[in-house]
C-alpha cells in the first residue's frame, strides 16, 4: 500500500492518503503534533514490528482512514492485541517524558524503530507546506 503524508501550513491538519493494492484510495486529516506525525510513527512501528492487523493493516483491508482508528474495538482478540501493542510502542516514542520501563518491544526493535524515525523526522522537517512523504507499507 502506498501511504502519503502531506504537510500542511501551521495551524491546519496534515493529510494522510493511502492507495491500496486493489487501487482503491482513502484519505483523512491527521493531527498536527509537533515533530513527526502520530500516524507516521504508527507506520514505522507496525512495519518494523510486523504488526499486520493494527491501524495500517486495517486500512489496507479496506476500512477508510477516518474509521480505522476505532475499528480495533470489533477486531478478533489477536488483532486487538496487535493494535494495543502498536499503540503502546507509538506512545513510547511520541511522549518520551512519559516512557515506562516496560514497553512491548525488545531493545533491538526499539533501536531499529528509533533509527528509522530519525531518518523520517529529518525528511519531514525539510518539507514545505503541501509537500509530502510517500512510503510503502509494509516494506517487508
Amino acid at each position: 500500500m502506498k501511504v502519503r503524508f502531506r504537510k500542511s501550513p501551521p495551524g491546519k491538519p496534515h493529510v494522510m492518503s493511502c492507495r491500496r493494492a486493489d487501487g482503491t484510495e482513502t484519505y483523512g486529516p491527521i493531527p498536527g503534533h509537533p515533530g513527526i506525525p502520530h500516524d507516521l510513527i504508527h507506520l514505522v512501528v507496525e512495519d518494523l514490528l510486523g504488526l499486520r492487523r493494527a491501524f495500517f493493516g486495517t486500512v489496507a483491508s479496506g476500512v477508510p482512514i477516518p474509521e480505522a482508528a476505532g475499528a480495533w474495538k470489533t477486531m478478533p482478540q489477536e488483532a486487538r492485541a496487535e493494535a494495543q501493542r502498536a499503540e503502546l510502542v507509538v506512545a513510547w516514542f511520541q511522549v518520551p517524558g512519559a516512557r515506562v520501563e516496560t514497553v512491548p518491544a525488545t531493545a533491538d526493535e526499539l533501536a531499529q524503530i528509533e533509527g528509522r524515525l530519525a531518518e523520517l523526522h529529518a525528511q519531514w522537517l525539510a518539507l514545505g507546506p503541501k509537500d509530502a512523504l510517500e512510503l510503502e507499507w509494509p516494506t517487508r
